[in-house]
């Protein structure tokens, strides 16, 4: 027997059983996700100024309607912003304490009078995951000989983005 009879009987080491592909030249494959658009395709380029701004808000909130993996998306980051909901500490006034958790549990902080503070902040978070934005107005309504604050909210897609600024830069 000779040395390279020696050397063919003996067993060859795992790099060389995978044909020389050890962990440093092994190839990865990208995965493939069965349709990952969830059969949505849009039409046309964006442009990126500002004047694209609705049409790229519509498509955003087109995804985000559409398909599976938008409306998990904007679900997903909904509830890891407000989860439980945003929780106001007050440390004091037992009276004022107790007051201001029955406005945020009642209707009476919406301006609409439709949703609790909690409903308000999911609203919100997912109007600004979905469309980009989402604006806040909190007005002050007399009531009962005082002023009750409520909060409006409004979609971007009722805010006129045709105006001219009233500055220019703005």
């Amino acid at each position: 027997m000779g040395l390279f009879d020696f050397l063919r009987s003996k067993k060859k080491p795992a790099a060389r059983r995978t044909g020389g592909k050890g962990l440093a030249t092994r190839r990865y494959r990208a995965p493939s996700l069965p349709n990952t658009s969830g059969g949505w395709f849009p039409s046309g380029g964006l442009e990126r100024a500002p004047s694209a701004l609705p049409q790229i808000r519509a498509r955003a909130r087109d995804l985000a309607d559409n398909t599976p993996y938008g409306a998990a998306a904007v679900r997903a980051l909904t509830g890891h912003t407000v989860g439980f909901g945003l929780r106001l500490g007050i440390a004091g006034d037992d009276a004022y304490r107790a007051a201001l958790s029955a406005w945020a549990s009642s209707t009476d902080c919406d301006y609409a009078g439709q949703q609790s503070l909690y409903s308000l902040q999911v609203t919100a978070a997912e109007t600004m995951f979905a469309a980009g934005d989402c604006l806040l107005v909190v007005r002050q309504k007399r009531r009962n000989g005082g002023l009750q604050t409520q909060i409006q909210l409004i979609d971007p897609e009722h805010i006129d983005e045709s105006a001219a600024p009233k500055y220019k830069g703005n």
